[in-house]
């Protein structure tokens, strides 16, 4: 049976490619909306998140934490995924924000830098799968 991943970016339509390449190997669910994400995570039914950490802001509750949209992702895991005990893959174009993943110190959670290569989610799903025995 594949593996259930969701798959957490305001724009996942500009990461289609990526998505179909991540598809052939596991079954993805994607959303591009945190409001639909807690939804399908009512049951707890994923195997691993992959989230973007730059996305738009969560309302006031959250701004202090989200900085502005720069860290929404790593804010939203913190206050509602964590407890969950979801594996967690952060991706992001900026390289900066592996820092704040590793800081974090959370448990089977790391960072993966998006780029160009349409394979390279795929890879940086099974390398986190691989490395957390997932």
């Amino acid at each position: 049976m594949k593996k259930k991943i969701l798959l957490i970016d305001d724009h996942p339509d500009d990461y289609s490619d990526y998505i179909s390449v991540l598809k052939e190997n596991y079954d993805v669910d994607v959303t591009a909306y945190i409001s639909t994400a807690r939804i399908k995570l009512q049951p707890n039914k994923y195997d691993l998140i992959v989230i973007d950490i730059m996305m738009p802001t969560l309302g006031e509750d959250f701004k202090e934490n989200e900085e502005d949209g720069l860290k929404t992702g790593l804010a939203f895991y913190e206050a509602e995924l964590k407890g969950k005990s979801i594996p967690a893959l952060f991706w992001c174009w900026n390289e900066d924000f592996k820092k704040d993943v590793k800081d974090k110190k959370w448990d089977k959670t790391d960072f993966l830098l998006k780029e160009t290569d349409d394979e390279h989610l795929l890879k940086g799903v099974e390398r986190f799968c691989d490395k957390f025995k997932i």
